[in-house]
């Protein structure tokens, strides 16, 4: 377990293997957005992202992207059930 801060500003706090974010871990940016989940080498792989908008998206990330299928939590109460590619829905 360790902690981690950049200049973006963005604070992570979990698991670390080779100097990397790996396994369980939490992550927050200075914007308010947070994304708590699983980490491969420093990148996002699966987990629950909050974004300032108050949109919550659930599912999983490739190359540190949205990727695959996922649910989307919208602040206006609806449910957007879809897949994302490389990012994009």
């Amino acid at each position: 377990m360790g902690q981690f801060s950049d200049p973006e500003p963005a604070e992570y706090k979990g698991m670390w293997f080779a100097g990397k974010r790996q396994g369980k871990g939490e992550m927050s940016w200075g914007d308010g957005s947070t994304f708590e989940g699983i980490w491969t080498a420093d990148q996002r792989v699966f987990g629950i992202m909050k974004m300032t908008n108050g949109y919550v998206y659930v599912g999983n990330f490739k190359r540190d992207l949205m990727e695959g299928y996922c649910r989307i939590y919208m602040s206006e109460g609806e449910v957007f059930l879809g897949e994302f590619k490389e990012g994009k829905a």
